[in-house]
């Protein structure tokens, strides 16, 4: 059975995607200090350092479909319309 709502729940989904994301970052982020703090003792005892955490990113592409123009059916390829979705 067709979904009437496909692309809304696609970008509802990219959406939650991306705050999932974003949430991991604050939590990545917020163990640094510890990180250096490890580090430091780390490098006095002659160990290698740990990284610290990078932000991640996520980039997300939605097609919904074929898209149409006045003069006819056009693939979306050529169309190039994907909305592109990009947390910051």
């Amino acid at each position: 059975m067709p979904n009437e709502q496909h692309a809304a729940a696609a970008v509802r989904a990219a959406i939650d995607a991306q705050r999932a994301i974003y949430e991991l970052n604050v939590k990545r982020e917020a163990e640094n200090p510890a990180r250096e703090t490890e580090n430091r003792e780390r490098v006095a005892a002659g160990l290698p350092p740990r990284p610290l955490n990078v932000s991640l990113q996520l980039g997300t592409g939605i097609n919904s479909g074929p898209r149409h123009r006045r003069s006819g059916w056009v693939p979306r390829s050529t169309v190039s319309t994907t909305p592109f979705l990009a947390a910051k």
